[in-house]
């Protein structure tokens, strides 16, 4: 697997924590994304920011199968896919996470066409696929 910082961001950041000097970093670069090729055979897997929100794509080439793709949470409560098929995380203090329904197209000559998916739950772990 390979993992690339993409889409460069004009802003840079400094971290000064500490009283060395020896151990800040001044002018590190930003990125819009993170790209991780080959998450799984045929599949890469992006990070990005969204407004406050972190989201993620899976790009998968054709032939790979996306059944093969399995999230897995750690210090949860629990998982639930509700009816309108988002995906709701509880967590240990009562609170709740949740992913929408996952967005599933397909680009073919220049035209994106809708395709149906859902989340999946995996048996007896607190993971999930789609």
């Amino acid at each position: 697997m390979e993992i690339l910082a993409t889409e460069p961001l004009p802003g840079k950041i400094n971290y000064f924590r500490g009283k060395d000097p020896a151990q800040w970093r001044t002018d590190v670069p930003t990125y819009k994304s993170v790209l991780y090729r080959e998450a799984y055979p045929g599949i890469d897997l992006k990070f990005y920011g969204a407004g406050q929100q972190v989201e993620y794509d899976l790009i998968i080439k054709p032939g790979a199968d996306p059944k093969q793709v399995k999230f897995l949470y750690q210090g949860i409560k629990a998982l639930k896919v509700t009816k309108d098929g988002d995906l709701t995380i509880s967590l240990p203090d009562g609170g709740k996470l949740v992913q929408k329904k996952p967005v599933i197209y397909q680009d073919i000559d220049g035209r994106r066409i809708s395709r149906a998916g859902k989340f999946r739950l995996l048996p007896g772990k607190h993971g999930y696929g789609f």
